[in-house]
């Protein structure tokens, strides 16, 4: 890896850091303004010591508009804007993680989505964030998966901002042709 991605790399984290800092205080914070603002950062996570890249980050977030900085007298509020908001459930779109018990429950979460012909491009990456993390099709739009993925459904509805009947999650107990979907995710048949 080059040099100069490397450092892309350590402010992207920093800057991530700093939203995801911002998204779980209730996505505003106000501190007694330091000399610098690299204390403001201070104030959401302890474990940073490289302050000029946190202040670079920082301010890069407020050119990016993802936060907005507001003195009032010796104090600054900083709060986080709908964009920085959607940046917020992206990430976590991407770390989200399957909880996997050490032994199935037998019980199949089954996922099904209804997203109208004129969000086609929102389907469609519905439809991929599911492939992609393991669910089987079982219809072109009902997916199947052996594990709870209730906060993945919660995530998608905000990031996507799809409607009520839209995205259904349901759970059952027992599935035809079940022996070829615990084969499929490695349950033992």
């Amino acid at each position: 890896m080059a040099r100069n991605e490397k450092k892309q790399n350590k402010y992207g984290e920093i800057s991530k850091k700093i939203l995801i800092g911002l998204g779980l205080s209730a996505a505003v914070v106000s501190v007694i303004v330091f000399p610098g603002l690299a204390y403001v950062w201070d104030a959401i996570d302890k474990d940073v010591t490289d302050y000029r890249r946190s202040r670079a980050a920082f301010y890069r977030l407020q050119r990016q508009k993802l936060i907005s900085v507001k003195r009032e007298g010796k104090k600054v509020k900083i709060v986080l804007t709908p964009k920085g908001r959607k940046r917020i459930l992206a990430y976590k779109l991407l770390e989200w993680k399957p909880i996997k018990p050490k032994r199935w429950d037998g019980r199949w979460w089954m996922v099904m989505f209804d997203v109208p012909e004129s969000r086609r491009s929102v389907r469609e990456l519905v439809r991929r964030k599911f492939t992609a993390e393991g669910f089987i099709s079982i219809q072109k739009s009902v997916m199947v998966y052996p594990y709870p993925c209730q906060e993945l459904i919660f995530q998608l509805r905000e990031y996507y901002l799809l409607q009520p009947g839209e995205l259904y999650i349901f759970q059952a107990k027992v599935l035809e042709g079940e022996n070829v979907l615990k084969k499929a995710f490695s349950l033992g048949v």
